[in-house]
């Protein structure tokens, strides 16, 4: 049931829907970031998981992904995910609930299936570093500050019979003074944009915490064992790789050990059999292979040694240079109960060399 929660999740992080034949559907709902007017924040956009016993069709979708985590074929894939299905519903028949990953829990109520999410959306946000965020009401309260300066100033102009651009620009200037601590900030040659601190405090610690919260997610490089579901099977690549690295390395190994015993006993290979026709046992692509089954095989009253051809190394239990009398030793009742796949080998080398 384990393996089944695994795809589960694996597959809502890709696709909206995810039906589990004969129990339901889990469903991703999202939400848009949004204003609450009552507080005057800013909610981020969040997702919710949702289930709806209604939707039990299989639609194919967590058995390809069956298929494709194990690598095996879809009619095996269907009965993995039958057999999984089948305990799920087991433990809801037996216990009345059953969890399913870090997704939820389902719940059977009489004749229905109901399911509690384990987070909240606004949890379930947090998590990936989406938090609230306060509404900069300070920018409304400076445009409203100067509003009423440039009203205070055309009411003085008009009661002191001054100019009101002049009455503007002495009130700007002292603002801008007021603001940058008695220096005046000439706002005809430069851009003068306000941010308020307790917003860029805010966007920082949030930007803070948006990297936190990934790296705590996200895979970590050194992990040993492969967590998801519709992945390609890397630990299976690797460990067949390695059982063909070590054959071609075994089979290297034996190659140069008869190479070496080649060189190093150069009498033992002329003690080899020169007749002209034998009885083979067994064949093999090297001598060192035949000279390994030699040592594993004891059979009394024959001497099995090495008889090697251009390509290939035979073993021979009996061998003779008249094909009839060899036919004759063969056809003894004690050979055919040791030897019932022998047959005769001629050497063309013996014939040429004679």
């Amino acid at each position: 049931m384990y393996n089944l929660s695994l795809h589960i999740e694996y597959l809502l992080l890709r696709h909206d829907c995810v039906v589990v034949p004969g129990v339901g559907a889990f469903i991703n709902v999202r939400h848009a970031a949004r204003r609450d007017a009552a507080t005057g924040m800013w909610l981020p956009m969040t997702r919710e998981v949702r289930f709806n016993s209604a939707l039990s069709h299989d639609d194919g979708l967590l058995t390809s992904s069956y298929a494709r985590k194990s690598s095996v074929t879809f009619t095996e894939a269907r009965d993995m995910l039958i057999r999984d299905i089948r305990q799920l519903t087991d433990t809801l028949d037996t216990d009345g609930e059953v969890t399913i990953g870090h997704i939820g829990i389902l719940r059977r109520t009489e004749e229905t299936v109901t399911f509690t999410p384990r987070q909240t959306p606004l949890q379930l946000a947090a998590r990936l570093g989406y938090g609230s965020v306060a509404e900069p009401r300070t920018v409304k309260t400076a445009a409203n500050q100067v509003q009423s300066g440039e009203k205070r100033a055309e009411d003085s102009a008009k009661n002191n019979n001054t100019p009101a651009s002049a009455a503007n620009k002495s009130l700007s200037d002292s603002a801008d003074a007021s603001n940058h601590g008695g220096r005046a900030f000439d706002t005809r040659r430069n851009y003068y944009i306000a941010v308020n601190k307790v917003f860029a405090r805010t966007a920082a610690c949030l930007m803070i915490a948006t990297v936190a919260a990934l790296s705590l997610i996200l895979p970590i490089g050194d992990r040993t064992r492969e967590d998801q579901a519709s992945v390609v099977p890397v630990e299976k690549i690797i460990r067949d790789t390695a059982t063909r690295i070590a054959s071609a390395v075994n089979e290297r190994r034996d190659t140069t050990a008869a190479d070496t015993i080649a060189a190093i006993e150069p009498e033992k290979q002329s003690e080899q059999a020169t007749a002209r026709f034998y009885a083979i046992v067994a064949t093999f692509a090297t001598s060192a292979e035949a000279e390994r089954y030699i040592a594993q095989t004891a059979v009394p009253g024959y001497r099995l040694e090495v008889v090697n051809g251009r390509t290939k190394s035979r073993v021979s239990a009996i061998s003779s240079d008249n094909r009839d009398e060899l036919r004759s030793e063969m056809a003894k009742e004690n050979f055919r109960q040791r030897f019932s796949e022998a047959w005769i080998w001629e050497d063309a080398t013996a014939v040429s060399a004679r």
